[in-house]
């Protein structure tokens, strides 16, 4: 992202943003996800990530809370 003009960037894959869920929020999720297994989910979540470009200062401190 820098070599394109971006100040900053970050990035965390899906894992890492289901892992900083609140347990209840997961939960839920599980419950809704048709896959039967925990396992299944965590395969195609590591498929995914989310990345985040900023210039400014308003993403500079951007972070996931490990839940």
């Amino acid at each position: 992202f820098t070599i394109n003009g971006w100040q900053g960037s970050n990035a965390w894959t899906m894992v890492e943003v289901y892992d900083s869920l609140p347990e209840s929020e997961r939960k839920r999720i599980e419950r809704i996800e048709m896959l039967d297994e925990q396992e299944l989910l965590i395969q195609l979540l590591q498929h995914y990530c989310i990345a985040v470009a900023w210039n400014g200062t308003m993403f500079k401190n951007l972070s996931i809370a490990q839940g």
